[in-house]
């Protein structure tokens, strides 16, 4: 899972550090990785912010590797979670889902979840791959098109902001509460 998580081809379409600015992360704002995986995103956003990172994880495996990395990173600001009903309510100016909404079971109690967290105006990015066949990725059936998932998320009172592609899989649609 590790590999095909940190695979180079990935990281290249998804480059976080500048993935993270284009979302609209400040230096000082409060973050949210949900579904952090191995940390890509996480480890970016404590780098960019300084402030609190949660990383949030349901994988017992993945949570054990993210807490050896925080620690060889010696990323004090990064609080690991493995559930999002840990992080405190009104705490995050951001929230990422990066290819996590397609696996879902309940979205919907996602959004409301993700609204709790954000603070007014807070902003919700969702990373997904395009409704096609691609080389990488789960089957095109379980996929969101941007305009399914912006469907969804106006249905739980998110404004779309912004919809920018990352590479030829990818797309990122942003958002505020």
């Amino acid at each position: 899972m590790i590999h095909k998580l940190e695979r180079a081809e990935r990281i290249q379409e998804l480059n976080p550090l500048e993935t993270l600015k284009r979302i609209g992360l400040m230096p000082g704002n409060t973050f949210c990785d949900i579904g952090t995986g191995t940390g890509i995103f996480t480890f970016a956003a404590a780098e960019l912010t300084e402030n609190k990172v949660y990383a949030v994880e349901i994988s017992p495996e993945l949570l054990g590797l993210l807490h050896s990395r925080r620690n060889e990173r010696k990323a004090e600001n990064v609080i690991l979670e493995n559930n999002v009903k840990n992080v405190p309510d009104s705490s995050c100016d951001a929230a990422l889902l990066c290819t996590v909404f397609h696996e879902l079971e309940k979205p919907g109690e996602m959004l409301e979840e993700i609204r709790r967290i954000l603070r007014p105006d807070g902003i919700l990015a969702v990373i997904e791959f395009f409704p096609k066949p691609t080389q990488f990725g789960p089957p095109p059936e379980r996929r969101w098109s941007p305009e399914r998932l912006e469907e969804q998320l106006t249905a739980h009172s998110f404004r779309r902001t912004a919809l920018f592609e990352l590479g030829e899989n990818l797309y990122t649609l942003t958002c505020q509460t």
